[in-house]
């Protein structure tokens, strides 16, 4: 129940993701803005081992913020959780 009540104050989620050649998912991470918040927080980012030290987070979590940009979001804080 806890993570259902969770899943509906979310207001918007951005996501990047990027697949191997083989089509395996080797990272992603994402971003989500709360209901009634000013900021958007950026959590979850996953390199499949293969891919680890290569800068593929940092630059999946780049791509991300870079869709920000664009859409004219009206927040005042980007905040790391972990």
């Amino acid at each position: 129940m806890e993570w259902l009540l969770y899943a509906l104050t979310v207001l918007t989620l951005w996501m990047t993701a990027f697949y191997a050649p083989d089509g395996r998912l080797a990272g992603y991470t994402l971003m989500y803005r709360l209901q009634g918040s000013d900021t958007v927080e950026q959590d979850d980012t996953y390199v499949l081992g293969d891919y680890r030290g290569n800068g593929l987070g940092l630059a999946l979590k780049i791509a991300n913020h870079r869709q920000l940009e664009p859409k004219g979001t009206d927040f005042t804080g980007l905040v790391e959780l972990g």
